[in-house]
């Protein structure tokens, strides 16, 4: 069964038992324990991220997992829900809490941590969740249905059904088994 998607920052369900200290496991190859306000790289584990490298900031701390924020694969804001962060790093440029969803330790035990949030951009998302304006710059607002932005955040929203699914699984079974070798015609299969 898939885990619980949530659309919405401020939909993420706040456990007031939720231990906000260290997590038991670290990160891949680093042995770092995963903080508030890191930023790290996901590991590929689905189309998403098999096909560009996909950035999350981790907020904070949950039974589940850690509320994750991924920064959106355009250069600029493409919604009121979308914040610049004023960064040069082309992938790090903005950031979607509209998309935010729960990483799980086992997808972040093998993710990389790239970097750091700031202190303004982390006080900012924690205000955008509970209903508040944003420090951050927002793009523009999606008004129209046709608008073909309505695409762009419904590809978006992809990464969390792999998140939820888990590392992809590929069937093998449809393969054909016998190939031909190197030096065989692969029609009749007499060597050339």
């Amino acid at each position: 069964m898939a885990e619980e998607r949530h659309t919405d920052i401020a939909e993420v369900p706040t456990d007031e038992n939720a231990e906000l200290a260290a997590s038991e496991f670290t990160y891949g190859a680093s042995g770092e324990t995963p903080k508030e306000g890191d930023i790290v790289l996901l590991p590929p584990i689905g189309r998403v991220t098999q096909s560009r490298p996909v950035y999350v900031a981790l907020l904070e701390r949950r039974n589940d997992g850690w509320l994750a924020i991924p920064f959106a694969r355009l250069p600029l804001p493409a919604t009121d829900a979308e914040f610049a962060t004023g960064r040069k790093e082309y992938p790090l440029r903005v950031l979607a809490p509209w998309n935010s969803g729960v990483l799980t330790d086992g997808i972040l035990a093998r993710a990389w941590k790239t970097g750091r949030l700031r202190p303004a951009e982390i006080s900012s998302l924690r205000a955008f969740k509970k209903g508040g304006p944003s420090t951050l710059e927002p793009g523009p607002p999606l008004v129209h249905p046709l608008d073909p932005r309505h695409d762009y955040l419904d590809e978006e929203r992809e990464l969390w059904v792999e998140c939820a699914e888990g590392p992809a699984q590929t069937d093998y079974s449809s393969l054909p088994m016998d190939y031909p070798e190197a030096a065989e015609d692969p029609d009749n299969g007499d060597a050339f």
